[in-house]
């Protein structure tokens, strides 16, 4: 947890600041409603999930700006993917400082693949299904290996707290168990929660995205994975669509899954601004929520809201510039996305609940 007064220093804090971190416990990197089940919980008040932040440091700056906003202390934690842009030194080495000094963290495939012995060389970890462009999945993996090449040069305590990040967590907020993933509860990297893949998604919306073949997650695979993990409630990412989705509703249950596309990047079209989920023991409305529910498990109830993080887009663009210029494949893949958002996806299409 951070608090107000922590904020204002961090900023200006350079590598040689924030050299004095210790590396976290080490977990291995696989993943069941079982082994979620069985995971420590921990408790917050209010929690901030940060899935795919991508390494955009205006996003992080703009994420510690809503803090200050929040009455009371937020606890923080970036579900995976908060590096992939920040292919230099200098960025990577300060994200992934900010992150451990002041923050929580679970893994995403990026931080798996930049920190193992390959660094990246053996491609991107997205497990991309095989309704995504080949072309996507080659670019992606040549994002990673630049990274990973950049990531050799890390210091020795950032790459072993990278590779200590557990697949998963569990909280207790407000009663209600909450359980934390990057990809899906079977795989990290796994894309069953993707919107596309669920059995709410209209033929219409499948076929666009060309996974109209492809096997859906129906709300009963999920309720039953929920049941087995013990959670009320799947706060995912990886699979870059938002949505929220309402899985059971019954006198003493009300479960979801809520999947924040990209903190770091745009998410409807023609919207510029990230996204993250918002957990917390109070069931005020949140200034800014764009969709939100209760969920209510046995033990209690907390509200949920898809937040916008809104990162100051000029500088976030002129910032990607540098390191992916035109023709680059990280601006070949994302550049038109970053401006414009993704193409034809709107909020009524991420709001199921």
């Amino acid at each position: 947890m951070m608090n107000r007064s922590a904020l204002s220093a961090v900023r200006g804090m350079t590598r040689r600041h924030l050299s004095a971190i210790a590396p976290s416990c080490s977990i291995a990197h696989r993943s069941s409603p079982k082994l979620i089940a069985q995971a420590r919980v921990q408790h917050a008040k209010t929690l901030y999930v940060v899935g795919g932040m991508y390494g955009n440091p205006q996003a992080l700056d703009a994420i510690e700006d809503m803090l200050q906003e929040e009455r009371g202390d937020v606890d923080v934690l970036f579900n995976g993917d908060f590096n992939f842009f920040n292919a230099n030194l200098e960025d990577l080495d300060l994200i992934n400082r900010r992150i451990m000094r002041f923050y929580s963290a679970t893994a995403g495939n990026i931080e798996i693949s930049i920190s193992s012995e390959e660094r990246g060389s053996e491609g991107c970890g997205c497990d991309y299904p095989s309704y995504v462009s080949r072309d996507v999945v080659a670019r992606s993996d040549l994002i990673v290996k630049k990274l990973g090449e950049v990531a050799g040069n890390l210091d020795a305590d950032v790459l072993s707290w990278l590779r200590a990040l557990s697949p998963f967590a569990n909280y207790c907020i407000g009663g209600a168990r909450v359980a934390i993933l990057h990809g899906d509860p079977h795989s990290l990297s796994g894309w069953s929660l993707a919107v596309e893949n669920l059995e709410t998604s209209s033929e219409a919306f499948r076929r666009r995205h060309g996974c109209e073949s492809h096997p859906t997650t129906t709300l009963r695979d999920a309720h039953d994975w929920m049941q087995a993990a013990d959670a009320d409630m799947f706060a995912c990412t990886h699979t870059c669509l938002p949505f929220a989705q309402r899985v059971y509703e019954g006198p003493e249950s009300f479960k979801a899954i809520f999947n924040n596309g990209s903190a770091g990047m745009a998410n409807f079209s023609g919207q510029p601004y990230g996204l993250l989920t918002r957990i917390s023991e109070s069931l005020d409305i949140p200034k800014g929520s764009i969709y939100g529910c209760k969920i209510k498990g046995k033990q209690g109830e907390a509200r949920v809201d898809c937040l916008p993080v809104q990162f100051h887009h000029k500088e976030f663009v002129e910032w990607f510039l540098k390191t992916w210029p035109s023709g680059s494949p990280a601006h070949t893949s994302y550049f038109t996305r970053i401006m414009h958002g993704p193409t034809n996806y709107t909020i009524t299409d991420a709001n199921r609940l």
